[in-house]
């Protein structure tokens, strides 16, 4: 099961073998799905002893898989549907519904700053609430969603360009680590306070 997801050539099944390696984990597939915007993205759906936060994941992925093979969901089902043959029944998967991993309680913007990128966020990912210390990744961003965020960044004076944008982000994935990323690269003007549009 190999897929082509921003431009990485993945196989699925070495993502796989190391979600089986978790020691809670009985049963694990890994699916590429396509959102509203025809973006291709990973779902991760595992059985196991107990729920797995999102944090937890990526810290058990990322020490043997890059970045783009982490799936952008992890979801627990009570045990992954079988063929005939003994085999994982990804169709069946895909229409089953489970309780996906969560990260820690939310935590609300604290300044200007944090309140406008949190605006963004929600805007580009689609969801009606995002906390300061959510990770960016485990939300499924992809590369259509960088030059969106670029463009609003832009509308409220921030302005990057898309393949330092992708870094920030990476490096920083958090609003509240990128919004520190943001106030050191921007330069008071006349010494005055830095004020930024916020749109409800």
């Amino acid at each position: 099961h190999q897929v082509k997801i921003r431009g990485y050539r993945i196989e699925l099944g070495e993502i796989e073998s190391q979600l089986l390696k978790h020691s809670d984990v009985q049963q694990a597939v890994v699916l590429d799905k396509t959102d509203d915007n025809g973006q291709r993205y990973l779902n991760a759906y595992f059985s196991a002893s107990r729920e797995v936060p999102v944090s937890e994941w990526r810290t058990h992925l990322l020490a043997s898989l890059p970045d783009y093979m982490v799936p952008g969901q992890f979801i627990r089902v009570e045990a992954i549907p079988l063929t005939p043959s003994g085999k994982a029944d990804r169709r069946a998967l895909a229409e089953m519904e489970g309780l996906a991993s969560m990260e820690k309680e939310y935590t609300g913007p604290r300044n200007e700053m944090e309140a406008a990128l949190c605006v963004i966020w929600e805007q580009v990912l689609g969801i009606e609430r995002i906390g300061i210390e959510d990770n960016f990744f485990e939300h499924g961003i992809n590369s259509l969603m960088m030059i969106m965020i670029e463009v609003e960044l832009e509308k409220i004076g921030i302005r990057l360009k898309e393949l330092e944008v992708y870094k920030a982000i990476h490096d920083h994935p958090t609003i509240k680590d990128f919004s520190v990323f943001i106030a050191a690269k921007l330069e008071p003007s006349n010494s005055e306070e830095r004020h930024y549009i916020m749109k409800g």
